[in-house]
Parts: structure tokens; C-alpha cells; sequence
């Protein structure tokens, strides 16, 4: 490496200069998928968003799906950690609505990001990325979320299935809500939900 990558410039350490110009990227990124979805969103774009050339790009991202992956593996993480934490200590009637209140509240602070979650499924890499989590958030709903009475293996299919349905439906749900598909308050989406996935859970 040489001794130009290393050095401070105007008392900014080189580390520091490619976290900022890192930082500045993903702004762009966010702005233009907020502005018209992931898909059109090209290395380009990004690039010209943020007043940076391409060779800055690429000394941060593989790609243009290398840069979004990153957006939305930071949003479902804090999501996942942020259920961990908050259910941890709460009553187990309590949990549902935890969970639910935070993803919908994740995901209402950036509509930047919200709208990537909203279209993931539009980008393979992205699709599959969502998927993966889901299948976290099915273990997490079915394990320590909701208060499932019969723990027996006569029901363990019955709970995975019921846990899919919740996980899925709810994903599909506030998407569809996220991106304008039906109108209705916040108040009325967390409820709704939480009535529709405690009535299925019941079931078991």
C-alpha cells in the first residue's frame, strides 16, 4: 500500500476517509431506492449521487447488490437483536406486540429502507437475504415469542406450520402497508396483526 492510502489529509485519517465516503455511498444508495425502488438503482447512480467516482466504490462494495445487501442485512439484524432484547424480560402475552411494534417502528424511521424491505424480493440476492431472516424470525416466533401452551412433538409440526403463517402473512402485510396496497392506522396494522397471529397460535 502506499504512502498516499496510509496518511492523514487535512488531519483525516486514510480509515477514516474511506468510512466517510463509505457512509456517503449508502446515503446515496438509500436516497435512490426511496426515490424508485431497488431495481434501477445502478453503480452509477450511487456513484454520481454522491459526488464520488467509481474507484471509490469499489474500494467499499463488490457491486451494486454488495452495497444494498449490506442496507437490508442492517435493518433485519437491528430488527432481530432489537426482538431478542426487548422480549427477553416481558410477560409472554407481552411479546407478540414487542415484536411487532418494533418492526413496524424499524422499519417507519427510514422510508428509504422501508421501501427497500417492501421490494427485496425484486433482487435475487436480496430475495434470498429476506428469506434467510424469515426463517430466523420463524425460530424466534415460534421458540420464544408466542406462548405456545403444548410443547409436545404431536404439535411440533402444527407450531412451525402456525409460526410460517404468522412470520409470512405479517412480512407480507406490513409491506403491502409500507408501500400504500391498503390504508389503515398504525395502531389498527399492529393490531390486527397481533389478533390474527394470537388466534392462530391458539389453535395449537
Amino acid at each position: 500500500m502506499s504512502n498516499s492510502t496510509v496518511r492523514p489529509y487535512r488531519g483525516v485519517s486514510a480509515v477514516d476517509r474511506v468510512a466517510e465516503r463509505r457512509a456517503s455511498l449508502i446515503e446515496a444508495c438509500l436516497d435512490l431506492v426511496g426515490e424508485h425502488g431497488p431495481v434501477p438503482v445502478t453503480v452509477e447512480a450511487i456513484c454520481q449521487r454522491a459526488g464520488l467516482t467509481k474507484r471509490y466504490f469499489y474500494e467499499s462494495f463488490r457491486d451494486r447488490d454488495a452495497a444494498l445487501f449490506e442496507i437490508l442485512d442492517g435493518l433485519l439484524q437491528t430488527i432481530e437483536r432489537g426482538v431478542l432484547t426487548s422480549v427477553r424480560d416481558a410477560a409472554p402475552l407481552d411479546r407478540s406486540r414487542i415484536m411487532v411494534e418494533l418492526i413496524v417502528s424499524s422499519l417507519q424511521a427510514d422510508p428509504r429502507k422501508a421501501r427497500l424491505y417492501a421490494e427485496a424480493n425484486a433482487v435475487e440476492a436480496l430475495r434470498v437475504h429476506r428469506e434467510q431472516a424469515m426463517e430466523r424470525y420463524v425460530v424466534l416466533l415460534r421458540e420464544v415469542v408466542l406462548p405456545f401452551a403444548d410443547h409436545s412433538d404431536q404439535t411440533r409440526v402444527a407450531r412451525d406450520v402456525i409460526s410460517r403463517v404468522i412470520v409470512h402473512g405479517s412480512t407480507a402485510t406490513i409491506a403491502a402497508w409500507l408501500s400504500g396496497g391498503f390504508v389503515a392506522a398504525r395502531e389498527d396494522l399492529v393490531d390486527g396483526i397481533i389478533a390474527g397471529g394470537m388466534a392462530a397460535a391458539g389453535a395449537v
